[in-house]
Order: structure tokens, then sequence, then C-alpha cells
């Protein structure tokens, strides 16, 4: 899918008053404006903008059509080839893996809720723990504990939502990783490129090798510490 659609829905999402710690499972800042400053507007005329409700209606299509899922399952295998070919070559491989839309699907949440991240209704999900998994990232990870390849989760979700995590994790099927590092409390840059490269920098600085980093953002993959990344579709939502 085009990254508009990722971008569309972001901008949806910025006019209604959500910033990007709501999406990743956090409560808004008081402190900032729940609305973007006004500035001039530079972007495309309005009839060349898509339309709202048939972009929603491409991302069901491309859900339920199998393809979103194949999709994922190429880049997934292609991830796969790639720690077959180095993890012997290194002495302590590793694999890192984000987890909303990568690990973990928030489909019915969002598919329920019209694609609307709601701050009390998106929380109140992730801490029910009902995220499912997605068959090529849990394919992945399932190959790289078979060949003793580290797992680290590196996710924008907080802290607080740890144990809720951890229980999602195991119910989905993702048993036997090395650790789960989540966004601290008290991180509030806009950006998680910050949190999650200086993470992998500290992984690999206890001796690993990140052989593959997969996400579903740009800013799961940026910032560097890694030797491969591969990005997954997600259509649904974009996080700086």
């Amino acid at each position: 899918m085009k990254k508009w659609l990722s971008a569309l829905l972001l901008m949806v999402a910025l006019a209604c008053g959500v910033d990007a710690q709501v999406i990743r499972g956090g409560m808004p800042d008081p402190s900032k404006p729940t609305r973007p400053p006004a500035v001039d507007y530079k972007g495309p005329a309005g009839s060349d903008i898509p339309n709202l409700d048939v972009v929603k209606k491409q991302i069901i299509a491309y859900h339920d059509s199998g393809k979103w899922d194949d999709d994922i399952s190429k880049i997934t295998d292609d991830a796969r080839r790639h720690l077959e070919a180095r993890r012997a070559a290194v002495s302590k491989p590793a694999l890192v893996l984000d987890i909303d839309e990568t690990a973990l699907s928030n489909w019915h949440y969002f598919n329920d809720h019209d694609f609307a991240v709601l701050p009390g209704p998106i929380t109140k999900w992730l801490s029910e723990s009902r995220d499912t998994q997605i068959a090529g990232t849990g394919n992945l990870f399932r190959f790289a504990v078979s060949k003793q390849v580290a797992v680290f989760f590196i996710t924008g979700r907080k802290e607080s939502l740890r144990a809720a995590t951890e229980k999602n994790l195991e119910n989905a099927g993702y048993n036997g990783y090395t650790a789960l590092h989540l966004e601290p409390e008290a991180y509030k840059d806009e950006s998680v490129i910050g949190f999650k490269s200086s993470t992998r920098r500290d992984i690999q600085a206890k001796g690993y090798t990140i052989l593959v980093n997969v996400g579903d953002q740009e800013s799961d993959l940026a910032g560097g510490y890694a030797e491969k990344t591969y990005k997954l579709p997600n259509p649904m939502y974009f996080l700086p």
C-alpha cells in the first residue's frame, strides 16, 4: 500500500487531538497542545487527497484478501534467509522485533473502532492482551529461537503495559525470547527513534550482533545498530 494511506490516517488522528504517545499505548501529555499549531497548507489540492472512506475500504480489502499477510511473509522470509546465512559467522547473533503490527496484530481493535485511535479504548485493548500473532513474524521468531539466535522485542508501548504485553506475547506463541524492552514512562520524545536505537546500541554493547531488525514503521528501523532492516507494511497509522 502507498505511504499516503498511513500519512492520511495519522492526519485524521492528529486532527482529533490524538498524539503519538496515545498510539503507543500511553496517555496524552497535558503539557503539550492537543492539536498541531496552525501552519500554511502546502499539500496537494483537495481534489488530489484520497477520500478517507475509500481508503478505509481499501485497507479492509487488503487485509481480508490475505495480501497483507502474504506481503509480510515475503519480507520475513527474506529476513530468515539473512539470519540463516549470517548466524554462524558471529558469536552472539540477534534478531530485533517490534511488537504492534510486526509481531502482534491490532487489527480487531482498528476494525471495530473504524480505525480511530482513541486514548481510552486503545489503552484498554492493549491491557487485555488480545492481539493475535502475525504469522510471518511468528515463523521468523521460531526459526531464530530454534537456531539459538537471541530475540529482543523493542516496543514503543509504555513500561506500564509490561505485564499485559508479556502475557500477550505468551498467548500468541512467542516463547523463548531473550528480553522485552518497553518505552520508559519518562520518555517524552515525539519520536521513538531515540529510544529504539539506543536500546539496540545497548544490546550490541553486550556483545550481540543484531543481524536483523524488523518493524512496521521507519522509526522502528532508523538510527543504526543492525546489519539489515526489514520494513513491514502498515497502512493504518504512522509513528514518527
